[in-house]
């Protein structure tokens, strides 16, 4: 019973987040690898346009129903405005990077695209860093050096990556 207890302990626990982030990873990875074999057939723009409008007539066909159209309207009116042009600002440039993530899908190794898309926390923390320095304490962050040093520590890493794939 005591050794039972102690193997216990020393398995590997993943905490719920970490859980999801593999599984979302493992999901985007093969959409990745769907939309570069379909790049290979359709255009750019085509691997862009299609899913967006499929996705968008969804939303529609949701919106015909009123108890949905009654809770969506609801939930507008109470965020208020410059919350809803900020959201569908972020909602814009969302989609600018999606447009620009395809076409390195088409132009470049997928290999090379997902790992180079890497980088996105850098340019996350160089914004959260900008935002509160414009604005202090807009968006919660409380890095440190030492802290600093962790999260930069994967990117460099990733950048080397990067560099050794290009080979």
């Amino acid at each position: 019973e005591r050794n039972e207890d102690e193997q216990a302990k020393t398995r590997l626990r993943l905490n719920t987040a970490l859980q999801l982030m593999v599984v979302g990873c493992f999901v985007n990875s093969i959409s990745q690898l769907m939309l570069k074999y379909a790049l290979e057939e359709i255009s750019v723009w085509g691997g862009f346009f299609w899913p967006r409008l499929g996705v968008f007539a969804g939303a529609l066909a949701l919106l015909t129903l009123p108890s949905i159209r009654k809770r969506l309207w609801s939930a507008v009116r109470g965020i208020g405005w410059r919350v809803n042009l900020l959201i569908m600002g972020s909602e814009g440039t969302a989609l600018g990077a999606v447009y620009t993530m395809t076409l390195a899908y088409d132009r470049g190794p997928l290999t090379l695209v997902s790992a180079s898309s890497g980088a996105q926390p850098l340019f996350i923390m160089l914004f959260v860093w900008l935002v509160n320095r414009i604005r202090a304490d807009t968006v919660p962050d409380k890095t440190d050096r030492r802290l600093l040093a962790i999260r930069l520590l994967p990117l460099g890493m990733i950048a080397l990556g990067v560099y050794l794939l290009s080979w």
